[in-house]
C-alpha cells in the first residue's frame, strides 16, 4: 500500500522486431539515458524480491553491493593490467585486509535491462555490464529467468597490447539473512563446458521466514563461467582468494572443506579468475560470469508451496544453467535492442529526462514480482512483494500504482498478478473472506495465509483499484479477459458496494495511509466514481449494454454531485475533503483518461492542472496541502492525465532534478519532500515506481 495501448511481443521473433525497430528509430530520439545522470542507487542483480541487489554509491568501488534494504551482499571484482592489480567492484577496506587501488570510473549508464560501467586505467578500457533479461515474451520465460550476466570487456586504448587478468567473487552473504548462519558450498557437476559452484545455508529452512527487511536463507546461489584454459576457480575464504589473485593473477587454492561454518567465519566465497588475456587496440576481449539463484519454493499459498515458474522449462538448475549459457549472446542482444527501442519510446512520450528516470524504475518495478506455478501445478501466477513499507504479499494498492508498467510490459503479467487475489476474494482458499469489498493483501511475503480480520481495510480504495485494473487489462487486450468470467458476480458485488458507499465516503483509509484515514475524501470519492465508470466499460465489453448504461449513469450522477461537494465556493481547485478548505493531487482521474470514458468533465482536469502549477516547489508538487512531500507515482499520473506534452516535461524537470541530487542513497524512493529532496519515511525499492510508465498507456501520448 502507499504506506508505507500496450505491446504484445511474442516468442523469439521479439529480438528480430526490436532490432528492426531500433534501426528505424528517428535520429532525433534519445536511445540512451542522459549521460552524467547520478542515480540515487544503481541496480545490479535484480530479478526477484530477494535477488534485488544495488550499489548505493556513485562508483562501483565505493562500497559493497547491498540488498535493497541496505544489508551488505559482498561482490568483488579486480583486474590486473600488465601484472599491476586494481579493483573495479568493492571498497578498499575488507575484513582482514584491503583490496588494491580502484580503476578510474569514467561513466555509468542505467538502461531498462542493463547497467553499464566504463573504466579506464593504464592504457586499457574496462566495461562492466550487469544484464538481467527482463524481457516480454509469450510465456513468461524471461520474466521468470532467475539470473544476471556480469560481462567484463577489455580493450587497449593506447595503441599497444596489454596482458590482463580478471577476477570475480561473491561471499556467502548473498544466501543468508544473518551472517551468523551456517553455510556450505559445492562444485556443480552435470553442466558440460561450465565451471559451476553453489553456496547456501546448511539448514535449508525453505520458506521459513516471512517479513520485509529480511534476506533469503534457503536455496542456493550459483556462480558459473565457461571452462577454458585461462579459467581458475576456488571455494575458499574471500580474503585468501583476493590476495592470491592480487599476487599471482590466478587461483591455485584448494577448495575449503571446513563446512558448514558461519558465513562470517573467514567469509567463504565463490571465486573465479581469468588469466593471461590480451587487451588489444580496437578489439574487445570479453569474459562473463552468470549468477543465479534456485529458491526451490517461492511462495506458500494457504498451505501449499509453489515452485518458481522457470521450472516449467527446466527440470534442474543444471539444465537451466546450460540454457542460460547457450542463449547468452542472443539474450544479451535482445536486451540491447529492447533497451534502445524502449528508451526511445520513453523519450518520445515525455522527453529525455523522463526516459532516464523511467529506465531506472524498470528493473525496480519488475524485481518486486515473482512468477510461480499456480496451485494446479500447471498454469502460472505472479505474486508481488510490498517492499520496504511492511512486506505485505500481493498488496492491491501497490499493484495498482505499478500497473502501468505491468500492463505495458505484457497484459498477461497484470492478469496473473490479479488472479491470486481474485481466488482469495472468491473464497477458493482455506481462509474464508467475508467482506463485501475487495481485500487489501494476501499475507506477509512469501506466505499467503491472511484472514478477513487481519486485513487492513481500505474498502473504496481496493475495490476501485481491482475494478480499474481489470478494466485496464481489458482495454489493453481489446476485450474482456475470459479468465475473469467466473468472477463476474464478485466484480458486480464490488461495483454495488461502490454505489452504496458513494458519493461521500465515510471515515476510510486510502492508499496514502501514512497520512491516516479521513472522512469526505474527494480523491477517494473520485476513485470510486471512476471505478464505477470502469465497471460500466466492462459491462459494455461483455455485451451487457443495459447494465453498462445503468452504471455509467450512476457514475456520472455521482460525478455531478462531486463537482459541488468538492468545490462549493467555485474556487480554482477541488478540495482535499468535501467539508474543509484544502487541496490534493487528483491522481485517480488518470484512469478516466486512460479508459477514454467520460465521467468527469474535462474542465476538472484542466482546472486541477492549472492549479498544480501554482503549488510547484523546487522538486515537484506536494501530494496535498498538509505537507510538502509528494508521491512520485501519483505526481507522474497527474502530469500525464493533463494530456499536454509541454506541461508534462516541465513538471518532470523537477522530478529529474530531485533524483539527480537526492541525498538519500537508496533504490528510488516514491515519497520525498519537494522543497529539500529528502525522503519521507523509509520508502525504497518499491514497485510503485512502475507508475512512471503511465504516459505510455495514454492514447496519442507517445506522439507528443
Amino acid at each position: 500500500h502507499q504506506m508505507t495501448k500496450g505491446r504484445d511481443m511474442r516468442g523469439r521473433s521479439c529480438s528480430v522486431l526490436l532490432c528492426l525497430a531500433a534501426l528505424l528509430l528517428p535520429a532525433c530520439l534519445c536511445s540512451a539515458p542522459i549521460s552524467g545522470f547520478r542515480p540515487p542507487a544503481v541496480p545490479l542483480l535484480n530479478w526477484d524480491p530477494y535477488m534485488n541487489i544495488w550499489t548505493y554509491a556513485d562508483a562501483l568501488t565505493d562500497e559493497w553491493p547491498r540488498l535493497w534494504d541496505g544489508t551488505t551482499k559482498a561482490f568483488a571484482g579486480m583486474i590486473r593490467i600488465d601484472n599491476n592489480p586494481f579493483r573495479f567492484m568493492g571498497p578498499l577496506a575488507q575484513d582482514g585486509g584491503v583490496l588494491p587501488t580502484p580503476v578510474a570510473q569514467k561513466s555509468l549508464t542505467v538502461y531498462p535491462t542493463r547497467t553499464e560501467y566504463v573504466f579506464q586505467q593504464s592504457g586499457i578500457q574496462l566495461t562492466v555490464k550487469f544484464v538481467t533479461p527482463r524481457l516480454p515474451d509469450a510465456d513468461l520465460k524471461y520474466l521468470s529467468f532467475p539470473g544476471t550476466y556480469i560481462v567484463m570487456e577489455v580493450m587497449s586504448i593506447d595503441g599497444v597490447n596489454h596482458t590482463v587478468d580478471l577476477y570475480y567473487d561473491n561471499s556467502a552473504e548473498i544466501a543468508v539473512d544473518e551472517t551468523s548462519e551456517n553455510v556450505a558450498w559445492y562444485r556443480v557437476a552435470g553442466v558440460a563446458g561450465l565451471t559451476a559452484m553453489r553456496i547456501g545455508t546448511s539448514d535449508q529452512k525453505i520458506l521459513g521466514k516471512r517479513g520485509d527487511y529480511i534476506g533469503i536463507d534457503w536455496g542456493y546461489f550459483y556462480a558459473t563461467t565457461e571452462t577454458e584454459a585461462s579459467v581458475s576457480s576456488a571455494m575458499a575464504p574471500a580474503l585468501d582468494c583476493r590476495n592470491q589473485f592480487v599476487a599471482k593473477g590466478k587461483l591455485a587454492l584448494a577448495d575449503d572443506t571446513n563446512m558448514p561454518r558461519k558465513c562470517s567465519d573467514d567469509w567463504p566465497a565463490l571465486a573465479i579468475a581469468w588469466t593471461g588475456l590480451t587487451a588489444a587496440p580496437s578489439v574487445v576481449t570479453s569474459r562473463t560470469v552468470f549468477v543465479s539463484y534456485d529458491d526451490v519454493y517461492s511462495i506458500q499459498f494457504f498451505g501449499q508451496k509453489l515452485q518458481p515458474y522457470w521450472k516449467k522449462w527446466f527440470s534442474s538448475m543444471e539444465q537451466f544453467l546450460s540454457y542460460a549459457w547457450t542463449t547468452k549472446s542472443d539474450l544479451i542482444s535482445q536486451c540491447v535492442a529492447f533497451d534502445t527501442t524502449t528508451v526511445s519510446t520513453l523519450s518520445a512520450a515525455g522527453g529525455d529526462k523522463y526516459a532516464t528516470i523511467a529506465a531506472l524504475a524498470y528493473r525496480q518495478g519488475l524485481a518486486a514480482v515473482k512468477p510461480t506455478f499456480s496451485p494446479d501445478g500447471v498454469n502460472p501466477w505472479v505474486f508481488l512483494k510490498e517492499i520496504s513499507s511492511n512486506g505485505d504479499l500481493s498488496t492491491v494498492d501497490v499493484t495498482f500504482p505499478a500497473s502501468p508498467l505491468y500492463a505495458w510490459f505484457d497484459p498477461m503479467l497484470l492478469r496473473l498478478l490479479l488472479l491470486p487475489v481474485m481466488t482469495y476474494a472468491n473464497n477458493e482458499t482455506s481462509s474464508a473472506y467475508t467482506d463485501v469489498w475487495a481485500p487489501h493483501h494476501l499475507g506477509t511475503y512469501p506466505i499467503a495465509d491472511i484472514t478477513t480480520s487481519q486485513q487492513e481495510d481500505m474498502p473504496i480504495e481496493e475495490t476501485g483499484n481491482m475494478i480499474m485494473m481489470i478494466a485496464l487489462l481489458s482495454k489493453v487486450k481489446g476485450e474482456f479477459d475470459s479468465d475473469f468470467d467466473r468472477y463476474w458476480p464478485l466484480i458486480k458485488q464490488w461495483a454495488d458496494y461502490l454505489v452504496s458507499a458513494l458519493p461521500d465516503p465515510e471515515w476510510q483509509l486510502c492508499t496514502d495511509d501514512f497520512e491516516g484515514p479521513i472522512p469526505h475524501d474527494a480523491n477517494l470519492a473520485a476513485k470510486g466514481i471512476v471505478a464505477l465508470g470502469a465497471f460500466a466499460y466492462l459491462c459494455d465489453l461483455r455485451g451487457d449494454t443495459a447494465n453498462g448504461q445503468k452504471y455509467l449513469k450512476q457514475a456520472q450522477d455521482f460525478a455531478t454531485q462531486w463537482l459541488v461537494l468538492a468545490n462549493p465556493d467555485n474556487e480554482n481547485h477541488y478540495r482535499l475533503r468535501f467539508d474543509q478548505a484544502g487541496w490534493s493531487l487528483k491522481y485517480n482521474l488518470y484512469f478516466q483518461t486512460l479508459l477514454n470514458y467520460t465521467i468527469f468533465p474535462e474542465s476538472v482536469l484542466s482546472l486541477e492542472a492549472a492549479f498544480y502549477k501554482t503549488q510547484q516547489l523546487q522538486y515537484g508538487v506536494p501530494l496535498d496541502c498538509r505537507a510538502n512531500f509528494t508521491k512520485l507515482d501519483w505526481l507522474v499520473w497527474v502530469l500525464a492525465q493533463a494530456g499536454d506534452r509541454a506541461y508534462f516535461e516541465s513538471g518532470f524537470d523537477a522530478i529529474f532534478a530531485w533524483a539527480n541530487v537526492a541525498p538519500d542513497r537508496v533504490p528510488l524512493t516514491d515519497l520525498y519532500f519537494c522543497d529539500k529532496a529528502k525522503q519521507y519515511l523509509d520508502f525504497r525499492a518499491r514497485p510503485v515506481v512502475g507508475g512512471l510508465w503511465a504516459p505510455l498507456l495514454l492514447p496519442g501520448f507517445t506522439q507528443g
